[in-house]
């Protein structure tokens, strides 16, 4: 499909109908990437007033909140008042949900859900205006390296198992104008059938999970495979961290820039890489503290990631923990945006099952799994690949119904990994988190560590 009717007579309508004025918020976004720092921070704290006091008049929980510690809206005069406000959990998420909502609601919700790829999948709830935004900022980074609206993407990402999501998700790659490999059939079949399909598609650009990607160039360059015909702005990698050696090899296989995206099914990206190498931080659409002890982090250290919407209005997120611990930095970046800088984030590299037959799968084919079941049945999850023929799963099932979620979980699971992979359940009341604080889905015992890079 030419980018242009991608753009224009597809993508653009299609946000029409939805409420998603993505047309109009992207011109605005274009100019505050070049705000300086303090006409930034100017900008921001604005919207940042508007969305708690809108909070605090329009949503049951924030109100409750702000109530119940005393604090008015009008108490918070800087950046450190923000840390008297408690902290958004998934829990809260969970268990709350209709608190969160904009009692004075108008405009439709959309359902989201997140791939459960830290063990935990949450389901949740977005207004229009902030899907809105996400895509606008997504598209306005994409145009840092000549990717716009309509480009023709090849998608290295999960896939549905069931029929159904199947055929939905193929639907919605012909409306984007992109093709997909699935990062739960990693052989060399399906590899030398996408790239086939590379060839007579000819995107403008790859995006996917990191190991995927790295897997993918690291077929590439053991079979000699020519892609100088391909003619890439960028391979966005986002989900996963990549090693030093994995971005080298990617860069040189497809002979363009690799790129990091940072973010979150929740909000949207984070932070992006720009062509000079800054990791830029989307001030311009959220606000993001680094705290660690109740107290904000100088530059440099590590502190737990906590994400404030600017432009969520229906159920709105403030000081949401996201989950992930990272560094800031001081300074601006060369490329001359006054978008604020990360340094790095922590614990997000993530493995492959490696399968008896030698397929690589990527472990958050669980995660699918687990979707297919009914709502909290599996409340959290871990893959332990004790050898190359052996797994270990740990669920926490509220339901009662252990040995028959069991039983379909292997089923699922040796349609994929093979039957010979010898698959053994372990029912516990709670996963243990990661020196981190983070919960992973998945470890594997036969792969030596590895530092990633940034670290």
């Amino acid at each position: 499909m030419h980018p242009m009717i991608a753009k224009h007579l597809l993508y653009f309508p299609i946000c029409k109908t939805r409420g998603e004025k993505v047309k109009q918020y992207l011109p605005e976004l274009e100019r505050t990437q070049w705000y300086s720092t303090p006409e930034l921070k100017e900008y921001q704290w604005k919207k940042l007033m508007i969305a708690i006091d809108h909070a605090y008049q329009n949503v049951p929980y924030y109100r409750y909140k702000f109530d119940e510690i005393g604090l008015s809206p009008s108490d918070i005069t800087s950046y450190d008042n923000l840390l008297g406000i408690p902290v958004l959990t998934k829990e809260d998420i969970r268990s709350r949900s209709g608190e969160l909502r904009n009692e004075n609601l108008r405009g439709r919700l959309s359902k989201r859900r997140t791939s459960g790829s830290m063990g935990e999948p949450l389901t949740f709830f977005k207004g229009r205006i902030a899907t809105g935004f996400m895509d606008a900022v997504m598209y306005r980074d994409y145009r840092w390296y000549k990717v716009d609206i309509g480009h023709r993407q090849a998608r290295c990402w999960g896939m549905p198992i069931d029929k159904r999501g199947y055929l939905r998700e193929r639907i919605k790659d012909a409306v984007m104008n992109r093709v997909r490999l699935s990062a739960f059939d990693l052989n060399e079949q399906s590899f030398h059938a996408y790239l086939n399909r590379l060839r007579s598609f000819n995107p403008g650009y790859l995006y996917g999970y990191a190991q995927t990607v790295f897997r993918l160039a690291q077929f590439v360059d053991e079979n000699r495979i020519d892609l100088s015909h391909l003619d890439l702005q960028v391979v966005i990698t986002t989900g996963e961290m990549l090693y030093d050696h994995q971005r080298d090899l990617i860069q040189s296989v497809f002979q363009c820039k690799v790129a990091d995206e940072y973010g979150s099914t929740e909000t949207g990206i984070i932070a992006m890489q720009c062509p000079e190498g800054g990791m830029h931080i989307m001030a311009d659409n959220i606000l993001v503290e680094f705290v660690r002890q109740g107290e904000h982090v100088r530059a440099g250290e590590v502190g737990e990631i906590v994400v404030t919407e600017l432009n969520s209005f229906s159920v709105p997120l403030i000081r949401y923990q996201i989950g992930d611990l990272g560094r800031f930095a001081e300074g601006t970046c060369s490329c001359g945006r006054g978008l604020p800088l990360m340094e790095g984030i922590e614990g997000r590299a993530d493995d492959f099952i490696v399968c008896p037959d030698g397929k690589m799968v990527d472990a958050s084919i669980l995660a699918y799994i687990v979707k297919k079941l009914p709502k909290d049945a599996v409340t959290q999850f871990r893959i332990i690949q004790k050898s190359v023929d052996e797994l270990l799963v740990q669920l926490v099932v509220t339901n009662g119904l252990k040995q028959q979620i069991g039983k379909y979980i292997k089923h699922k699971l040796q349609g994929s990994l093979g039957k010979d992979m010898k698959i053994s359940f372990e029912y516990v009341d709670q996963i243990p988190v990661e020196k981190s604080g983070k919960l992973r889905c998945f470890i594997s015992e036969i792969c030596a560590n590895q530092k990633p890079s940034g670290e």
